[in-house]
């Protein structure tokens, strides 16, 4: 009984580290990858931090891996790019206004997509584009 205990204590040991190494290169993964397509990010060392990642809900504090915040819609494509090659899920926040704090993932270790610089949208009727949307950022 002895032996099963210990090994089981061993293994949960060996899985922790593997866990917490997973995490940390996932943030270093996505880190690089981000600053690499100049990808406006907040971390959590970031003086803005704690304005963007404070959740509507407070019994549901849920914390980001990053918060990017685009200015332009590659930067919206980098960022799910970076966040795929990181193994990371990605969330779009736009109002924050969630009651199960998906804005901020719904789950911590999450990329937040804040699309606050993103004031309208448009719809192009024309050729060639037949209907296609436009999205246009503050200036």
């Amino acid at each position: 009984m002895f032996r099963i205990m210990a090994a089981r204590s061993v293994f949960f040991y060996l899985m922790s580290g593997v866990l917490c190494y997973s995490a940390s290169h996932q943030q270093e993964t996505l880190q690089d990858c981000l600053l690499a397509k100049a990808v406006p990010t907040s971390l959590n060392s970031s003086s803005n931090w704690g304005a963007l990642t404070s959740a509507y809900n407070l019994r549901l504090p849920y914390t980001p891996i990053a918060v990017t915040l685009p200015a332009t819609p590659q930067h919206v494509s980098d960022s799910v790019t970076c966040a795929a090659t990181a193994g990371v899920k990605v969330q779009a926040r736009s109002g924050g206004h969630s009651y199960g704090s998906y804005s901020l993932g719904g789950k911590n270790g999450s990329l937040v997509v804040d699309l606050q610089k993103f004031n309208s949208i448009s719809l192009d009727k024309g050729e060639p584009h037949h209907g296609s949307p436009f999205i246009q950022t503050q200036t």
